[in-house]
């Protein structure tokens, strides 16, 4: 005889299962049931068939479904993670070094350096046309050397020794290839010291003669030059011209010297460049003519004089 248990009795007698197995469970995850119409219900198979479907809730509460409306029912196992295809990786531009110039720097004399202005200040004056120019140089090459730079426009400049370097040439765009660069440093001391000289020398110069001429007389009226002629600036003196003409013929002179010596004193030392895009060519020295040997006439033989006979 077969006793049936309570529908109620049998829920609680399963209900006491799984709170005895949720140890043994938990690690695992939650089963879910997926209806057909997409529903989902998270919690303890209790029973899989196909007639019916029965699921623990978390809640305690059990919920049967018909084997009909159950789409799937199993271990609540995570998806797989989406299968990511590896992209192409976007191409980062890789920044090519600048075009540069390879400079290859000469000299006909020693000591020189070739410098670039890295900053230029025009001192403000009112005559906006000749402004004085203060430049930075940083030196860059002694020569004779062999050096690289970006290509693009540069200023040069060039120094003798551990004196100021000064601007050679105007600005200069140099393109990505070979340069050969003579440089080259004019001292013009000699020039600024004559040109002191003329301004002294010619302002005595035009002094004496503005002076003498003054003083002078015509020779033709009565000797007493300037106290006969009461010292006026009117009166006649050499070649019959007035003092006055003398006084500015020297003043003129004086000022002429001044301007000319003023200028060569002022005048500042320069550098000089010179930028070909092939090499030098070096004439090839001239052969020396062949020496031709001087002929040496060979030694007379002294001829044989034969006895006379007798």
């Amino acid at each position: 005889m077969t006793t049936a248990i309570p529908t109620r009795a049998g829920a609680l007698v399963l209900f006491l299962l799984a709170l005895a197995a949720s140890p043994c469970r938990a690690q695992t995850p939650p089963d879910v049931v997926i209806l057909r119409d997409g529903t989902m219900f998270r919690g303890t198979l209790v029973e899989r068939g196909a007639q019916r479907v029965i699921l623990l809730l978390p809640t305690g509460e059990t919920r049967e479904f018909a084997g009909a409306d159950v789409e799937s029912a199993g271990p609540d196992v995570p998806p797989p993670p989406p299968v990511v295809t590896p992209q192409a990786l976007e191409s980062v531009p890789v920044l090519a070094p600048p075009p540069s110039v390879r400079l290859h720097v000469q000299s006909p004399s020693a000591g020189r350096t070739l410098h670039r202005v890295i900053a230029s200040t025009e001192v403000p004056l009112r005559d906006q046309v000749h402004r004085p120019r203060l430049d930075t140089m940083e030196p860059i090459c002694a020569a004779p050397c062999d050096l690289d730079l970006p290509a693009g426009t540069y200023q040069f400049g060039v120094s003798e020794g551990t004196g100021n370097a000064h601007r050679a040439g105007i600005p200069v765009h140099l393109d990505a290839g070979e340069r050969w660069v003579e440089i080259d440093h004019i001292d013009n001391t000699g020039t600024r010291i004559a040109g002191w000289l003329i301004v002294i020398a010619g302002g005595g110069a035009g002094t004496a003669l503005a002076v003498a001429g003054v003083l002078s007389d015509d020779g033709v009226d009565e000797p007493g030059g300037w106290a006969d002629h009461g010292g006026g600036l009117g009166d006649p003196g050499w070649l019959g011209w007035d003092h006055g003409v003398w006084l500015g013929i020297g003043l003129g002179v004086a000022a002429v010297f001044a301007a000319i010596g003023a200028w060569m004193g002022i005048t500042d030392d320069e550098g000089r460049i010179r930028i070909d895009t092939a090499p030098p060519t070096v004439a090839p020295p001239p052969e020396e003519p062949e020496r031709e040997e001087p002929v040496r006439p060979e030694p007379r033989r002294p001829r044989s004089v034969e006895p006379d006979a007798y």
